[in-house]
């Protein structure tokens, strides 16, 4: 079992990181290729990864722990409708802040598989720690 648990936390992890890698990749050409890009992909991911830890947390506390590894794992299953990743670039207002309007898009195109993603780890810990 701990083998299993330990594949599937390299798993989830190498899954992460290079999907990381593979959104700030497609969305530098629709983007401009500025630092900015990155940079508002780096904050967001951050912000993602925050957001999944505090996810698994509020799953596994509780009196059943086990619940919340069920739902994570449904809701996992039904984060496969979002992949492949998808990017348009849309039109911006002249006002509008391009940092904000990167979130976004971001937000919708890959923020709940990734933030499912993130959040499959520390579940996997805490049920490990308490078998």
């Amino acid at each position: 079992m701990v083998w299993l648990v330990g594949l599937t936390l390299f798993a989830s992890a190498f899954c992460l990181f290079w999907g990381q890698l593979l959104v700030g990749k497609l969305l530098l050409p629709l983007w401009g290729g500025s630092p900015l890009v990155w940079n508002t992909c780096l904050a967001f991911f951050q912000l993602v990864l925050l957001l999944g830890y505090l996810w698994a947390d509020w799953l596994g506390r509780g009196r059943h722990p086990e619940r919340g590894v069920l739902i994570h794992g449904i809701l996992m299953l039904a984060g496969l409708k979002f992949l492949p990743f998808e990017f348009r670039s849309h039109p911006q207002p002249e006002e509008a802040f391009p940092p904000l309007a990167l979130l976004a898009n971001l937000a919708v195109g890959a923020g709940v598989p990734l933030l499912l993603l993130s959040g499959t780890s520390p579940l996997l810990q805490r049920g490990l720690g308490k078998s």
